[in-house]
């Protein structure tokens, strides 16, 4: 009998001891793009369904930042935009960009980053804020605000070529961010 109990013991203990299946980790919010369920990297956490949660909610808002261009403003056809106000930062936009380059072709990562790019001067300069409305520089620089931020460009193409593989974008940017800095 003590042989036997001692076999239920360890039998419970093992069960006891499995991991739990991971039931309803991945659920997707109703009423998403179709492409959340097909596209976008699914997150798996243990009995946190609040990080899920959150996790969705990001993709939901990063997709009602897509900001479309204009004649006027010469930007991208489409584009990030915090939605702050009247303005594209380039602070915002790079760290937007490496987020929204997880979602492949669904987001306009990288041609958000062109918006910088192709208003660049010719001594290198490139403004951090930019007017939505007609593209112009929010503010010229000056000796007390040059107006520029650190190389946040480059990481971000880095990080893209490190995710993608994709080498094209070298040949044009890296000219482009030689002279910036």
């Amino acid at each position: 009998m003590r042989r036997y109990a001692g076999f239920l013991f360890l039998f419970l203990l093992i069960i006891s001891c499995e991991k739990k299946e991971q039931v309803g980790m991945i659920k997707i919010p109703p009423g998403v793009p179709a492409f959340f369920k097909s596209d976008l990297p699914r997150p798996f956490f243990t009995e946190q369904d609040y990080l899920t949660d959150m996790y969705w909610k990001a993709w939901e808002l990063l997709q009602q930042k897509i900001r479309q261009g204009t004649a006027r403003n010469g930007f991208a056809e489409s584009y990030l935009d915090e939605g702050f106000n009247e303005l594209i930062y380039q602070w915002d936009t790079c760290f937007m960009a490496m987020f929204a380059m997880y979602g492949g072709s669904h987001y306009p990562a990288m041609a958000s980053l062109d918006n910088f790019y192709q208003r660049q001067r010719e001594d290198g300069w490139i403004c951090r804020v930019y007017r939505e409305s007609d593209g112009q520089p929010a503010a010229l620089p000056t000796a007390e605000d040059p107006m520029i931020n650190p190389p946040l460009f480059a990481w971000v193409e880095w990080k893209y070529y490190l995710l993608t593989g994709d080498k094209s974008r070298f040949a044009r940017v890296v000219p482009i961010l030689h002279a910036y800095f």
